[in-house]
């Protein structure tokens, strides 16, 4: 296959630090994807040949389409009718090695209590490709969750696209935990389109994998309404983890909330490019990205681009971050109380993470990630 461009920055910046986009090598061949689905009633699961389901799709969302220069971007940028993270490159990539599409409906109208569940144990030694696209009806409301793992040591390749459409008043809520093994490759792209009132809420924990790029582009075409980010991510064992959340707010009156948290340590890597792109039209709109990092230790790499963009007045926008070490009253306290620096960086790592992961509806899954972080600090 070799190598694709993802992530790309809405508009380039200057590029010292190597941030505008993220250059990966992929394997020539991939399998497709058997994942076990969790339906409860109400819900419909479908798979279906992947053109059939990009044509749905196009037929659906409102908005961008192919969006040509605005603001001084580059259309290169996007060049899709349906905007994703990941970008053209690995949109190209998977429709063709995914094979199929599994289409999660949820009628108008439906609110469903339990969760769908879709669980993917990958093999060692597989390169993999799934996709996905949602489509919530008016009035509805739902929660999905996507769990990816594998072996602890694992070595392969997963591609995962996963689409949202969100009707007029529906409430997606999409749970994205990845638990891969240390060897393992994962690009795991989202994309969403909200119409009037919508809400679309993503929550990533992001644990695993050798290299993970993620992220998320969300185009708020309806007025009111609002997209929210919750992602914890502990990066270490010399991982790469490369984020990119772009929202693209049309409507009048929409939100944006992009809340990043997360640690680095034992020589990882780690970039996180967050943008909120208000376009004209968009008056009364607000949004808000915050980032909060616990570096520790000397050779780790953080790099945080958060970004704003405008064409419209009537807007309030806001960014920040924090970074550093864990504080040294906070390490003093501890050690007053017979707590060991590494136990101490595993509680502080622990309770950032677990905040998320309780809001995960699914027990075994809460389990599973708390194990995770067990394991990663036992050495």
């Amino acid at each position: 296959m070799g190598n694709i461009t993802v992530n790309r920055l809405p508009v380039p910046t200057w590029n010292s630090l190597r941030v505008n986009d993220c250059t990966v090598h992929l394997p020539e061949w991939f399998e497709p994807a058997t994942p076990e689905i969790t339906a409860p009633a109400g819900v419909t699961v479908t798979e279906m040949y992947t053109g059939k389901g990009l044509s749905e799709l196009d037929s659906l969302v409102e908005g961008l389409a192919g969006e040509a220069v605005v603001a001084g971007k580059q259309a290169i940028y996007n060049e899709q009718h349906f905007p994703t993270a990941l970008g053209k490159d690995f949109t190209n990539v998977i429709d063709g090695a995914a094979a199929s599409i599994r289409k999660i409906e949820i009628p108008e109208g439906q609110k469903i209590e339990e969760p769908v569940v879709v669980k993917l144990d990958a093999a060692d030694g597989k390169d993999i490709a799934e996709q996905y696209m949602i489509v919530a009806g008016k009035d509805s409301e739902a929660s999905i969750l996507f769990v990816r793992s594998t072996e602890k040591d694992a070595k392969g390749t997963l591609l995962s696209e996963i689409k949202v459409v969100a009707g007029e008043n529906a409430k997606v809520r999409l749970f994205d935990v990845n638990l891969a093994g240390s060897d393992f490759l994962v690009l795991d792209d989202c994309a969403a389109n909200l119409s009037k009132n919508a809400g679309f809420e993503l929550t990533q924990l992001l644990l695993g994998g050798k290299e993970t790029h993620t992220g998320c582009k969300t185009v708020q075409a309806g007025e009111g309404s609002q997209f929210t980010v919750n992602t914890g991510y502990l990066a270490e064992n010399n991982q790469l983890l490369d984020i990119n959340y772009h929202t693209v707010q049309l409507g009048r009156n929409t939100e944006s909330k992009i809340y990043v948290k997360g640690s680095i340590r034992k020589g990882a890597a780690k970039v996180f490019r967050g943008t909120i792109d208000f376009r004209k039209g968009s008056a009364g709109s607000v949004g808000d990205e915050q980032e909060d990092v616990l570096l520790f230790d000397d050779d780790v790499v953080n790099k945080t681009i958060p970004v704003i963009l405008t064409e419209e007045e009537d807007v309030k926008g806001r960014h920040g971050g924090s970074m550093g070490n864990l504080a040294a009253d906070t390490l003093f306290y501890m050690g007053t109380r017979g707590i060991k620096k590494k136990y101490a960086e595993m509680l502080v790592t622990k309770g950032r993470l677990v905040s998320i992961a309780h809001t995960i509806p699914h027990e075994e899954t809460i389990g599973r990630v708390n194990g995770f972080i067990r394991e990663a600090f036992s050495d």
